[in-house]
């Protein structure tokens, strides 16, 4: 907890004249100095990302569906969804591609997904 989260719980809290009031207040402070002064900080230094990449095998995977690591998650899932639309082998052979292609598109779309699942592993996305 913040300094100023507890002077507004105290000020809050305390003038109930109850420890528990207090309490509650201290609290209260708390989530107000979190929701209302940490928003006017910025970014924490070093963290221009809210989803921090500092392995390069997810700058691969970044890589790989061709968007930036600082993309939102909409922007991510559908450009997954793109690139397995336009790799899947089962649509190729479907649409008469030769076995070259279908191979092709086999191997490019388990690098795909191998890159969504690093993704969606480290950004928490189901």
């Amino acid at each position: 907890m913040g300094w100023k989260g507890f002077v507004i719980g105290s000020i809050a809290g305390g003038a109930r004249g109850s420890w528990v009031g207090a309490i509650i207040g201290a609290l209260a402070g708390d989530w107000v100095e979190r929701r209302w002064f940490a928003g006017r900080r910025g970014p924490a230094p070093g963290r221009a990302s809210p989803f921090p990449v500092d392995d390069d095998t997810l700058l691969k995977a970044y890589a790989e569906l061709g968007v930036a690591p600082e993309a939102e998650n909409e922007v991510v899932r559908a450009a997954y969804r793109e690139l397995a639309k336009k790799h899947h082998p089962d649509a190729l052979r479907a649409a008469g591609a030769d076995d070259a292609a279908v191979a092709a598109a086999d191997a490019k779309m388990a690098r795909v997904n191998a890159a969504w699942s690093e993704i969606r592993d480290a950004r928490g996305l189901k």
